[in-house]
């Protein structure tokens, strides 16, 4: 594995251990409930960070391992509004395994290529500025995305009294 690869997949790495440990412990029942209404619950964060890997796949020609979903798109995709309607959203062992396994995916076909196709330049408009190069893009991606909305179920788990998983 290339120094670049192994820069952007081991905290990758790090990042699904850490979001398995905040959805762990908290009831299904209240995996899609908001308990303040300008916080996301936990269902619609994990939905929401399904969705990017398979556009990530595809950015790096790696399309034949996505698996687009237009169902996610429709509740989870950039814009969409979080419901206080747990009706409408998969249950938390779906959410979380597809969670898991779209960025598993993702990891594994980031960790098979060279530090010259990550230095690439950025091949979307997605703060081509700021993320001139395909891995400064999958690093804001994969971990400074994810760790925010992951901020967010860490805020939202102290609303239902659930502590620190630290």
């Amino acid at each position: 594995m290339g120094a670049l690869a192994e820069t952007l997949t081991k905290p990758a790495e790090a990042m699904l251990w850490y979001a398995g440990m905040l959805c762990e412990d908290i009831p299904d029942d209240k995996f899609a409930v908001k308990t303040i209404q300008t916080l996301n619950h936990p269902a619609f964060i994990m939905g929401h960070l399904t969705v990017y890997p398979e556009e990530l796949l595809n950015h790096i020609g790696r399309g034949d391992l996505a698996i687009d979903n237009a169902d996610y798109d429709k509740l989870f995709g950039m814009g969409v509004e979080c419901k206080n309607d747990p009706s409408i959203y998969p249950n938390k062992t779906e959410l979380t395994a597809r969670f898991r396994d779209r960025h598993n995916v993702l990891i594994g076909a980031i960790a098979d290529m060279t530090d010259e196709q990550l230095l690439a330049p950025n091949p979307t408009d997605f703060l081509k500025e700021s993320c001139p190069t395909l891995a400064a893009m999958l690093l804001f991606s994969l971990h400074d995305h994810v760790m925010m909305h992951l901020g967010q179920i860490s805020a939202w788990r102290r609303t239902i009294g659930l502590g620190s998983v630290m």
